[in-house]
């Protein structure tokens, strides 16, 4: 079930921006940073950071009407 979840998370993210930023600034401990980088001849980005793991504790996890955390 989360590897399916995981595969979605471009659509999850991209239906509310809003949201997706605010999750994913809870779930950093400090900045993201990014690097330009090519793959296959396309330009992508590497995004590293660290992750807070107090902040994947399911009483802090954003959830959706179905009772679902968003993105997970």
């Amino acid at each position: 079930r989360v590897a399916d979840r995981v595969r979605h998370l471009r659509a999850t993210f991209s239906a509310d921006v809003y949201s997706a930023r605010e999750t994913v600034r809870l779930l950093l401990d400090g900045p993201a940073r990014a690097v330009s980088v090519m793959v296959n001849g396309a330009p992508r980005y590497l995004v590293r950071g660290r992750l807070s793991t107090g902040a994947m504790h399911p009483a802090l996890a954003m959830r959706n009407s179905d009772g679902d955390p968003n993105g997970i």
